[in-house]
């Protein structure tokens, strides 16, 4: 893999202008998680993902965004069916763990 065209598309499809994080910074924690055992499906966003899914289903000429997926996705899973699941238990936990009562982020 050619790290440093994958770090231009990176940062240039990235609005880090305004940001600490460098390819550099991207790098290291690319490295981090590699060496670790995270499970790197636990480190992207629902965004990457149904960005993702949009590509797969192009594949099989199936032209949706990732708008379009997500909204179907929405249609599909009630708010209350999500607030039983075990992910909205734990990002409730890690909320109440690291966001401060005024919405900062930080241990309290």
């Amino acid at each position: 893999m050619d790290l440093d065209a994958l770090g231009i598309e990176v940062t240039g499809r990235c609005n880090t202008s305004n940001s600490f994080i460098t390819w550099k910074v991207i790098c290291a924690e690319l490295s981090r998680l590699q060496r670790g055992k995270d499970e790197l499906w636990q480190v992207c966003c629902g965004h990457d993902v149904t960005s993702l899914l949009a590509v797969l289903l192009r594949s099989y000429n199936i032209a949706m965004n990732r708008s379009e997926i997500e909204g179907e996705l929405a249609l599909v899973f009630d708010t209350l069916e999500f607030m039983e699941t075990k992910m909205y238990g734990r990002m409730v936990e890690w909320e109440d763990n690291n966001v401060w009562s005024d919405g900062g982020m930080g241990r309290q």
